[in-house]
């Protein structure tokens, strides 16, 4: 079964999680347990997912830096040239990708812990949530991605001081490894203002009262583009237009987020009693506008909203831990249920998960091959 490690370290963490808590366990032994488990899972991966066709490719042939230096390769290059820079520079100490996927995999590794340690979250339990929220695909298949997610998440600290300076700062570092990362460029006016229940719910229900009439708005808004001679543009944008934005609402993740929204209603006094819980509601309004706002363009709609995932993994253990003693069970097990769920649904041959710790590994090569056969391709 291709996804049992992906399922495995899920409940690993879980029964690990539930273990410390009976036992009373040091939260530190505990800490760097979880932290060995990822390094291993993540820093020592083979050719796992697809993106890494990608990546591999491009850094065997990106540039050194005394190249990129006294030329202008930047000038011509697709990517962020932060990304370009940041990888030419491990490419420059050992010409090596598995090199690079480990020093890549560490770094991000630390922006989790120092990020998770500022909401003091840091536990089992929130890592499992993690992987499971896209955390997981990210460090798979959005080298990019998530660097520019994890450093605008560090610089939610920021958000809650007050301290503009260093948030900008941030979120043009985020921006030198994704393009779309200018969007955090924007939001820090609406951090500022209050959040209440009411306005929560009032952003919620006209979001999605507009999800479901998206997909006509859309149309009629790329009309007027055709009108205005732009009708490449519109066609290309249009191949990505959904008519199904009703039967859209019957999908599991739709579910998951309405059933989100009820049970953050619910508890929104608890989560926003202090500075850090009003800062990371936002961070799930953004998520929740973002999504449905786009949902008639189910690729947009799912690359900006990706970009507020942070909110998920703070809060989803957040309201676990409110809950009652049996309340709590409950509903540690039922995160528990869903996170197998969507671990499971990594099950293509293309998501088979190779260490090369344990034991020869794929080529790339061969990688390809399996994906190519498995999806019709030449």
């Amino acid at each position: 079964m291709t996804a049992l490690p992906y399922i495995t370290i899920v409940i690993f963490l879980f029964l690990q999680g539930y273990a410390a808590n009976v036992r009373q366990l040091g939260k530190l032994p505990v800490k760097y347990c979880n932290y060995f488990i990822l390094v291993v899972f993540f820093c020592f991966r083979g050719y796992v997912f697809t993106d890494v066709f990608n990546y591999q490719v491009y850094f065997y042939n990106v540039a050194t830096l005394d190249e990129i230096v006294t030329t202008d390769y930047l000038k011509f290059q697709w990517w962020e040239p932060g990304f370009i820079v940041y990888m030419s520079f491990f490419k420059t100490i050992c010409n090596d990708y598995f090199f690079y996927q480990f020093c890549d995999s560490f770094i991000d590794l630390i922006l989790l812990y120092k990020c998770l340690e500022y909401f003091e979250i840091n536990n089992s339990f929130s890592i499992m949530v993690f992987l499971a929220m896209n955390g997981m695909i990210m460090f798979f298949d959005n080298q990019r991605n998530i660097k520019s997610i994890l450093i605008f998440f560090y610089a939610l600290r920021y958000v809650v001081s007050r301290n503009w300076k260093k948030y900008y700062l941030c979120c043009v570092l985020c921006c030198l490894f994704h393009s779309t990362s200018i969007v955090y460029f924007f939001i820090y006016p609406f951090f500022r203002m209050n959040l209440t229940k009411c306005r929560f719910a009032f952003i919620c229900i006209i979001t999605l009262f507009f999800a479901l009439l998206s997909s006509k708005i859309l149309h009629a808004a790329f009309s007027i583009l055709t009108y205005f001679s732009l009708g490449r543009i519109t066609s290309m944008v249009n191949s990505y237009i959904t008519d199904e934005a009703l039967s859209g609402f019957l999908s599991l993740g739709v579910i998951e987020k309405l059933l989100m929204i009820c049970l953050i209603y619910k508890n929104f006094g608890k989560l926003a009693k202090t500075e850090k819980g009003k800062t990371i509601l936002k961070c799930f309004v953004f998520y929740i506008l973002f999504y449905f706002a786009f949902f008639g363009i189910r690729v947009i709609s799912e690359r900006m909203s990706m970009l507020f995932i942070i909110s998920y993994w703070v809060i989803v253990p957040q309201l676990v831990r409110f809950q009652k003693k049996r309340n709590k069970i409950f509903f540690s097990f039922f995160v528990l249920t869903y996170c197998i769920l969507k671990m499971s649904l990594y099950s293509q041959p293309q998501d088979w998960y190779e260490n090369w710790l344990f034991g020869e590994i794929s080529s790339l090569q061969e990688r390809k091959q399996i994906w190519k056969h498995f999806n019709g391709r030449r």
